[in-house]
């Protein structure tokens, strides 16, 4: 199939979807299904950030850091009181622009906003950490990791994108019972952080993972202790 008849039929399918979501509801505008870029601003020069609907009205084509920095600022008081709105489209957009410019300054709105009691928020807080590849996230990450709740998937896939080993033995050790969507997305996590396969692992290991769950994260950390020397450990350029 050539390029063309591809981008053809991707189109078309873009166009489908659209249709069938202003079809399920009338106060979905066609805004929602608009792509777009906005450039930010930075010391670095500028940064372009995908971004799809109505943060492209909210902020147009471009926006400078320092002005995104001041809208964070203003939703947040040293004190963690929360000021601003759930649903405030414009301070949760700064932060993800921030986030996806790589600027660091905004490593402590995204620390303090983990313990936000906004519905969705820990799902967008670790996955801007993601997007920011900022190390010293990791240590809020594994509280997360450690404390089951809506985002423990997000927060798996956020650890295994910024990439340090200092992170296996919590994810041995939070592995859940069963074959749950969380239990091999660790095990993703894991393989992808290290470069090694636990492929061999799932298939000698898979009645005692069902059967004996703790001696399971042993053996697992056994693994680990015996195979380190092998890991070819995965960093993100951002958070070294």
């Amino acid at each position: 199939m050539s390029n063309s008849v591809r981008k053809l039929l991707l189109l078309l399918s873009t166009l489908l979807l659209c249709s069938n979501a202003l079809a399920q509801s009338s106060q979905r505008t066609a805004t929602d299904c608009r792509v777009g870029g906005i450039y930010v601003g930075t010391s670095n020069g500028d940064m372009r950030v995908s971004v799809h609907g109505r943060l492209l009205d909210v902020f147009g084509r471009r926006v400078e850091a320092d002005e995104l920095i001041k809208i964070v600022s203003e939703g947040l008081t040293p004190a963690t009181e929360q000021k601003y709105e759930c649903n405030d489209e414009r301070f949760r957009g700064a932060i993800f622009l921030l986030a996806s410019a790589k600027d660091k300054r905004v490593l402590g709105p995204l620390l303090e906003m983990s313990n936000s009691s906004c519905p969705h928020s820990c799902s967008a807080v670790v996955s801007s950490m993601a997007r920011l590849g900022d190390r010293r996230a990791l240590p809020r990450m594994l509280e997360i990791l450690r404390s089951p709740g809506e985002c423990s998937y997000a927060v798996v896939l956020a650890i295994a994108k910024i990439g340090d080993e200092t992170a296996i033995k919590d994810l041995i050790d939070s592995i859940p019972p069963g074959g749950a969507n969380d239990a091999e997305a660790r095990f993703k996590a894991i393989e992808e952080i290290t470069g090694l396969s636990l492929d061999p692992i799932r298939n000698k290991w898979g009645s005692l993972f069902y059967d004996n769950l703790p001696q399971f994260h042993q053996a697992m950390h056994e693994w680990w202790a015996a195979n380190k020397h092998r890991a070819k450990i995965k960093t993100t350029a951002s958070a070294r």
